[in-house]
């Protein structure tokens, strides 16, 4: 499939069959995505990994209070409306950069001790958060752990690496 965006730039889709043959796992590999730390459990120790999303919240917050100070000058002066893209670019390209090297990072962890993934299905955490609260909706929309799982999903995918979704609050509730 070809495309032609608005600056004339040409993108090619080229769609492709890629066959998911995981191996048969021998350890386990967990994570608990959170907003500043991302825990990983291998059955015997827990080790924390420092995220980027707080930079990033920060930048786009940046970028909002430009808004916020100049209410309607920022959308026809040409500074302000550059300094705030600028920071919301800076923001999408630490979550995306960061990702995708976290996400490598783990899967060719989990491949090295033929280890299973496991994530928490987050599927319905905005929804049930923002009915709980609205500032926390508003983390959470910033917050980018869709994106993460889909690059530790996609990673894994292509490295034959076995994953599976779980339901938190089923487990919680089964814990002693």
């Amino acid at each position: 499939m070809i495309s032609i965006d608005k600056q004339g730039r040409v993108w090619v889709n080229i769609p492709f069959r890629w066959e998911h043959k995981p191996y048969k796992p021998s350890n386990i590999t967990s994570l608990d995505i959170n907003l500043k730390k991302i825990l990983t459990y291998n059955g015997r120790s827990v080790r924390r990994i420092n995220t980027r999303y707080v930079e990033a919240l920060y930048l786009k917050h940046l970028a909002e209070d430009v808004q916020k100070k100049h209410t309607y000058a920022w959308r026809r002066n040409g500074k302000w409306l550059r300094i705030i893209r600028a920071l919301h670019r800076r923001s999408i390209n630490i979550i995306i950069d960061w990702c995708k090297k976290f996400a490598k990072y783990i899967v060719l962890k989990a491949k090295r001790t033929r280890s299973i993934i496991v994530l928490e299905n987050l599927d319905r955490l905005w929804f049930n958060a923002s009915q709980k609260s609205k500032t926390l909706a508003d983390k959470l929309s910033r917050f980018a752990y869709r994106k993460l799982q889909s690059a530790i999903m996609t990673k894994a995918i292509e490295h034959n690496v076995p994953i599976v979704l779980v339901d938190p609050k089923k487990h919680l509730d089964n814990m002693p």
